[in-house]
């Protein structure tokens, strides 16, 4: 049995440009293709710290040859560079991709106003 060993590759779609842009509110979602034998650990970053999943917002997946991250409903905290590690015994790749969120994180303000007359009696 021959076992063969292969540095780790990341590859993306050509659509999936390194530097991209959208509103606050959407959805930010990138995969990629990850190859290398024995299986790649993958590992996602924002900013160099690793990407923190929170309940729900933020997920990422990783299956046999490919990896993705999501972050539902993009506030301006979510812009900057994302990166992608995959590592084994016969090395390293990475892959970044940078994400500018535009528009405004402030939530729209119903305003309420009320017209009220106070008089004075005298008596």
């Amino acid at each position: 049995m021959v076992f063969r060993v292969s540095a780790p590759k990341i590859t993306y779609d050509r659509s999936l440009r390194p530097s991209f842009s959208l509103m606050v509110g959407s959805s930010i979602y990138i995969e990629v293709t990850v190859a290398g034998q024995p299986r790649p650990a993958v590992r996602w970053f924002h900013n160099d710290a690793g990407v923190v999943e929170e309940s729900g917002r933020v997920s990422t997946e990783t299956a046999d040859g490919w990896s993705s991250l999501r972050v539902k409903a993009s506030t301006a905290d979510d812009a900057g560079t994302y990166r992608v590690t995959a590592e084994n015994a016969a090395g390293f790749d990475s892959a970044d991709f940078r994400v500018l969120v535009k528009g405004s994180s402030l939530k729209a303000v119903t305003r309420i106003y009320f017209r009220g007359c106070w008089g004075m009696t005298t008596e």
